[in-house]
């Protein structure tokens, strides 16, 4: 993937990480005000994920003829920590691909705990300008996941490259919320990153339950 792309994934995260910081939060080890340890509280299904096998959730067959490009290899990433902590946390696993010529793609799956937002609060902020504090515009995208949306990366877009973003909204079995996102340096159409979403939704299925 673009490596501008990669600093800003890497600055967002870095961003969501700090916010999610809480004095408040027992620490390890401790009751919160129900009794219950934190041991106990709320776990993530991205804790029985690894980065490599979300890798291999997407395959080069699918990626290649979407894109017109060649899959040359791919590399995981996980963020975040395993969540010692009732609320907040945050989790992700992230996938790089290598691909011969632009556009380069990445995917990602990410924890988001708030359930003071709206699903649609959720997708504004994929698609908001974290330096700016402005929401892009996308358009919604129906049957796909809870909810989804497709638009352009609005911190790259006001450098002027070139984009394409598909969000897609989750709820595992336990009712936890993650948000799926496809993303491409370099233009890819809604048509384009459809059949990649779809092809993830399918293969996290187990992982969801």
């Amino acid at each position: 993937m673009n490596r501008v792309a990669r600093g800003v994934t890497a600055v967002a995260a870095v961003l969501l990480l700090a916010s999610c910081s809480s004095d408040d939060t027992p620490a390890a080890g401790e009751t919160d005000e129900t009794g219950a340890t934190d041991e106990a509280a709320a776990t993530s299904v991205l804790e029985d994920l690894t980065a490599d096998e979300f890798c291999t959730m997407l395959s080069a067959e699918t990626i290649e003829p979407a894109l017109g490009v060649v899959v040359e290899g791919s590399e995981g990433i996980e963020r975040g920590r395993a969540p010692v902590m009732r609320v907040p946390y945050f989790l992700s696993r992230t996938c790089d691909y290598d691909t011969d010529t632009l556009p380069g793609i990445g995917t990602d799956l990410a924890t988001e705990w708030d359930e003071d937002d709206s699903d649609a609060d959720v997708l504004d902020r994929a698609f908001t300008d974290i330096v700016a504090e402005a929401v892009g515009a996308y358009e919604e995208v129906p049957d796909l996941g809870v909810a989804a949306g497709y638009g352009e990366n609005p911190m790259l877009a006001q450098a002027e490259v070139a984009t394409g973003v598909l969000a897609v909204v989750l709820r595992s079995a336990g009712d936890e919320r993650l948000l799926l996102t496809v993303s491409t340096t370099g233009r890819a159409t809604l048509d384009q990153l459809r059949p990649l979403a779809e092809e993830l939704v399918a293969n996290l299925e187990p992982v969801l339950g």
